[in-house]
């Protein structure tokens, strides 16, 4: 490459004039012909070292939907299916990786059109094991341009305004892979309970140990919920109530469950254990809710998270 060839390659990269006619003010700028910049960057483009000059358009102004999407396919099949993927009109940056899902695209389609319709049309493809849908949650710019004349590099500016990094506490949201939620193995908490709840529960549980032959503990009950599985807090909480050693069927007078013994027992619960805060929970969070939403199609104008 000569010293003209690389001006060139500084100019489309850096400051690619938005005119009518760009070329010409290209060839004008370097006081060359408008045929000389044309032959050179037809050059360029032959030899590899121009692979390609387009533009790109930001898809979600002009209304469209695009998402990455990440494929587990055999291995046996992944040249096939990658061929099909790269035929849909959307598709770009198809990648295969050395990983569990071992082929990555972005996939975009126009208004009006259902993203997850569009890849679902894929699943008819043979050896695809596994589909992820991975739309934005936040969009990061990265622009990579090269300096290709040494003596000018000083010269060279940022066509965008440098964004101030904020140091924001990260918070593990459902759309993170190490999100933490409260499950249904988890232990349930008192706090959550009024009378009548707990005595379908204890109705429940007698129930079921009369059709198994089992004489289920009050102190049993107890020890399932959050905060009193130490028998410490058992213990203080059956001698408030006064169940210390007694059978679950205590708590059952006349065929009926006793409503003021479950409810003395569910506030001595309630009393020797904290609520449980709403962090321990899983937030969800307002990104999460924005990247689904988006996904499938809502007017983001009308959403607000609070």
């Amino acid at each position: 490459m000569d010293n003209l060839d690389k001006e060139i390659l500084n100019e489309i990269q850096w400051t690619f004039p938005l005119t009518s006619q760009p070329y010409h003010d290209i060839a004008k700028k370097f006081d060359v012909s408008l045929e000389t910049v044309k032959e050179k960057l037809i050059r360029l483009k032959k030899i590899g070292i121009l692979r390609q000059l387009s533009a790109i358009f930001d898809t979600r102004k002009l209304g469209y939907k695009s998402s990455l999407v990440a494929m587990e396919i055999e291995s046996d099949k992944l040249d096939y299916v990658a061929l099909q993927v790269n035929k849909h009109p959307g598709v770009s940056h198809n990648y295969e990786r050395n990983h569990q899902f071992n082929l990555w695209f972005t996939l975009a389609v126009p208004p009006g059109s259902d993203l997850k319709a569009e890849v679902d049309k894929f699943s008819k493809l043979k050896g695809i094991k596994m589909v992820r849908l991975l739309p934005t949650i936040k969009l990061f710019k990265i622009g990579v341009k090269l300096d290709m004349v040494e003596e000018k590099k000083h010269e060279i500016k940022p066509s965008e305004e440098k964004k101030k990094i904020r140091d924001v506490k990260f918070i593990p949201t459902e759309s993170d892979p190490t999100w933490a939620k409260w499950k249904p193995s988890d232990p349930t908490s008192a706090h959550w309970y009024s009378p009548q709840h707990l005595e379908r529960l204890i109705a429940g549980y007698i129930a079921h140990d009369a059709d198994h032959e089992r004489m289920r503990t009050v102190r049993e009950l107890v020890a399932e919920f959050r905060g009193l599985s130490g028998s410490a807090k058992q213990k203080t909480v059956l001698e408030e109530t006064g169940l210390h050693r007694e059978p679950l069927t205590k708590l059952v007078a006349d065929g009926a469950v006793n409503t003021d013994l479950v409810t003395k027992l569910l506030e001595a619960m309630q009393t020797n254990t904290k609520p449980v805060k709403p962090p321990a929970l899983g937030v969800i969070g307002k990104d999460h809710f924005t990247s689904r939403f988006e996904a499938i199609g809502c007017e983001m104008e009308s959403f607000d998270y609070r």
